[in-house]
């Protein structure tokens, strides 16, 4: 039998953020090997050393799921897009979009400046939310 941290140890060999792919991959090595990616308890030690979960309670902000596997390929996809993205066309400044997770959907919010009507100061404006998905099936 193998062991959670035997798996952890082979699992490592694909990088410190396997792919989804590539784990299922791996799983088809052995029938051993698939039933115990099936775990949930290898998905919540995969979810902890890929995205530094520091314990069960995730952040507020990230989607809550039926299970870490589904919560793994959540983050796989939508993580690495989370950050500032400066939008260099954005008349007549320029704007920000930020990506980020925020109560369990990932959005994104337009940040941006304006003159107001008259005024030749130019002032932050309300974010915008822009993008929004949610993870709710």
């Amino acid at each position: 039998d193998l062991s959670t941290d035997s798996i952890a140890i082979i699992l490592s060999h694909l990088g410190r953020r396997p792919l989804l792919a590539d784990v299922v991959r791996v799983a088809a090595v052995c029938t051993e090997l698939r039933a115990m990616l099936a775990e949930e308890i290898i998905w919540q030690t995969l979810c902890k050393s890929a995205w530094s979960i520091a314990d069960i309670d995730l952040s507020s902000d990230w989607p809550r799921l039926s299970s870490f596997r589904l919560l793994y390929a959540v983050l796989e996809t939508w993580a690495p897009r989370q950050g500032f993205h400066h939008l260099i066309d954005a008349y007549p400044w320029g704007a920000l979009l930020l990506l980020r997770f925020r109560g369990g959907r990932f959005v994104g919010e337009l940040l941006h400046h304006a003159t107001p009507a008259g005024g030749f100061k130019c002032a932050a404006q309300e974010p915008v939310t822009i993008l929004e998905v949610d993870f709710a099936a």
